[in-house]
């Protein structure tokens, strides 16, 4: 009888472990507001800033600040915004503020946990882009008391440096 009574335990047990992982969703360390300035930042310490008014032609960014949300759980809602964006100004759209709504999917990866984010709806005020922003975010460069995103959409070392916000 108390074999009987541990089996039916241990299914029990097997059949409930899901339903609990999955309410408590994924990894919080991404959730919240994080922010950054457009430039590009070098993903090697000393980090090495270059925007598009330091001179030099291949550096990009305009400086303007960027603010991500990301929510809770394991498809969490992401909101990307930025204060001025260039291809706004030069979409000749009456807002020069970008906005990008979707969501994300955390994924293992070879240097750890990533949040890949697909951007479904963006756009520039009324004036709405029809093209998907994707790109990934990794944990960055802790130091213990400094939290840290990174974004290299290329790969190629040159990306956005996220800093948590409040």
């Amino acid at each position: 009888m108390k074999r009987v009574a541990l089996a039916l335990l241990m299914l029990a047990s097997l059949a409930f472990a899901p339903a609990a992982l999955a309410s408590h969703g994924a990894p919080s360390g991404f959730v919240g507001n994080w922010t950054s300035v457009d430039c590009a930042t070098y993903f090697e310490e000393p980090f090495e800033v270059r925007c598009l008014d330091s001179g030099l032609a291949y550096a990009w960014g305009d400086g303007s600040l960027q603010t991500l949300h990301i929510g809770h759980g394991d498809a969490p809602r992401v909101t990307y915004r930025d204060s001025y964006a260039i291809i706004c100004a030069n979409a000749e759209s009456p807002s020069t503020r970008w906005v990008g709504a979707g969501t994300g999917e955390y994924v293992v990866e070879e240097y750890g946990l990533a949040l890949w984010v697909n951007l479904t709806k963006t756009g520039c005020g009324n004036y709405v882009f029809a093209d998907e922003v994707v790109f990934s975010l990794s944990w960055c460069c802790e130091d213990g008391s400094i939290e840290t995103l990174f974004s290299d959409p290329d790969g190629d070392g040159w990306g956005t440096l996220w800093y948590r916000a409040g």
